[in-house]
């Protein structure tokens, strides 16, 4: 089979497996696209008009988005359609790269072995259509990767214009791009001395006065030179050591479920015996993803989402394994082969899985959050303010200003998530609860939505301890909430998941319409809501 064939079957296959995830948006996917649309409608970027707060980590993304919104498109269906081009620009180069390690004819099987172990991932299946950054970002570090190696390979050192632009974009895509483009310009000054063009220095220099521009305008606008979301979502430090073991369990379940972890022998190999600057340039790639998922604590998202960047890596380093290891060992590309199908086998049962349990996945509920803030976008009044916890489709939809319970886009609930976490290990505590219900409450707003356990007793005094999380629990027992506030309607998502509506007292409401609830997947109108004037 010619190469090319094999390329567009492969692609082809991972796109029809991919398509089967197309209509779950994570909820963070809307917080970019919240963000984006406030940008194209002259607000600036963000939140809530009037207040600056870096509530998205992914600048490029959320501004070429916003090119979008200014243009006319549709942001979500934009969002979904472009990550999902830049997925499948991500295998075809992923595939490119196999074919470079693995040339010859009597490799076609490792080159099988390692599509298989690529297409089949569930994590690059899910994210490829989340209308996130995570497949932007990992195409871009790849192609910076596949044409530095390329430059290397001809010695042509003013080749390595392109990837310094490549790996500037990964830093503008993702917060941890900027190790990699850091790294790469290292390897360049290591690498050629003063052998390296004029060309390539002023583009490095280009490059990092770029990123200092935009960092610099980051602090002047919004008072810090990291996104919200690095404070609202703790990271390893020496005071709190809980982030470095949930990595620890982050990549001990990633590899056992991906099966990547059957490639380890072939690491092994391709360390000992591999081309030593292709398996030292993609392995330093790797161990920089790998330091920066251990420091932030790995992901509170589903589906393994910061492996995406280093799947093909981890894929290209074992195939040189194997390539070098099945010249003493005929049956190695049979036993890589095995190894891929079994990661198959374990994939399609997680795929199958997360199928059947999409009322579940925390990423489905998006819909009943978009839903229900088409509903309050009816009810309403335009100028009402809304405290969530889950800051993505609902405020997108309801195009209402919304205070953050947990903080992503709110500095001060976020500092006190932060102190939580320092302080006892969670935020799930009495405290954490306390200081946020109380600047909640500061804030005057109009609309609560608190997600709960199982459902409420709308009449009873107290809630019950086990129906909330801590910072919901003590909203509900907040003196002015229970003085103030009256049930509006309740929704349940599954079995687990509730989220009960209260507005202020007094508060003039439009007629409800429910049609978007009774026709979201997942959502149950479990409450019926009170009479409302017109």
């Amino acid at each position: 089979m010619r190469a090319t064939t094999f390329k567009w079957i492969a692609l082809a296959v991972f796109a029809t497996a991919a398509l089967l995830f197309l209509d779950w948006v994570p909820d963070d996917a809307w917080i970019s696209f919240r963000y984006a649309g406030n940008i194209a409608a002259g607000e600036g970027p963000v939140f809530n008009p009037g207040e600056r707060v870096e509530g998205y980590s992914n600048p490029l993304w959320t501004l070429v988005l916003a090119g979008a919104g200014m243009a006319g498109a549709d942001l979500p269906l934009f969002g979904v359609w472009l990550g999902f081009l830049c997925a499948l620009g991500l295998v075809w180069l992923a595939l490119t790269l196999f074919e470079r390690i693995a040339p010859e004819p009597r490799e076609w099987t490792l080159r099988l072995g390692a599509a298989v172990f690529l297409a089949a991932s569930l994590p690059m299946l899910f994210w490829a259509t989340s209308g996130m950054e995570t497949m932007a970002s990992a195409l871009a570090l790849l192609a910076g990767a596949l044409l530095h190696l390329r430059a290397v390979g001809s010695d042509r050192p003013r080749l390595h214009v392109a990837p310094c632009i490549l790996f500037l974009a990964a830093a503008f895509l993702r917060p941890e791009g900027v190790a990699f483009l850091a790294f790469n310009t290292l390897v360049l000054f290591v690498q050629y001395r003063a052998r390296l063009p004029r060309s390539v220095i002023l583009t490095l220099a280009g490059v990092w006065i770029l990123f200092a521009a935009v960092t610099a305008w980051r602090f002047g606008y919004y008072g810090s030179i990291v996104p919200n979301t690095a404070v609202a979502k703790p990271h390893a430090q020496p005071a709190y050591h809980e982030p470095l073991l949930r990595s620890v369990r982050y990549f001990s379940r990633f590899f056992m479920v991906s099966g990547l972890g059957l490639l380890a022998p072939f690491w092994w190999v391709a360390i000992r015996r591999g081309p030593r600057y292709l398996v030292h340039y993609l392995g330093g790639l790797v161990l920089l993803q790998v330091a920066f998922i251990v420091l932030v604590g790995a992901d509170v998202l589903r589906f393994d989402r910061f492996t995406v960047p280093i799947h093909a890596l981890l894929i290209a380093i074992a195939l040189v394994g194997a390539a070098r290891w099945s010249a003493r060992r005929p049956i190695v590309p049979r036993l890589f082969l095995l190894a891929a199908v079994v990661a198959l086998a374990l994939n399609s049962v997680r795929v199958q899985r997360a199928l059947d349990k999409t009322c579940i996945h925390d990423w489905m509920h998006a819909r009943v959050h978009g839903a229900l803030g088409e509903v309050l976008a009816e009810a309403l009044p335009p100028d009402t303010w809304i405290v969530f916890n889950e800051v993505g489709a609902l405020p997108y939809r309801a195009s209402l200003p919304t205070i953050d319970m947990i903080g992503l886009t709110d500095p001060v609930t976020a500092e006190f998530v932060r102190r939580s976490y320092v302080d006892f290990g969670t935020s799930d505590t009495d405290w954490c609860g306390e200081q946020i219900a109380g600047y909640v409450f500061s804030r005057q707003p109009d609309c609560i939505i608190l997600p709960s356990y199982r459902a409420i007793d709308f009449g009873a005094d107290r809630a019950p301890a086990d129906a909330f999380y801590a910072i919901w629990r003590q909203v509900y027992l907040h003196p002015e909430f229970k003085s103030g506030f009256k049930p509006l309607l309740s929704v349940r998502v599954h079995e687990h998941k509730y989220f009960s509506v209260f507005v202020r007292e007094g508060l003039e409401l439009n007629r409800l319409h429910l049609s978007p609830l009774e026709r979201a997947d997942c959502a149950e109108v479990v409450y019926p809501p009170p009479r409302t004037g017109n």
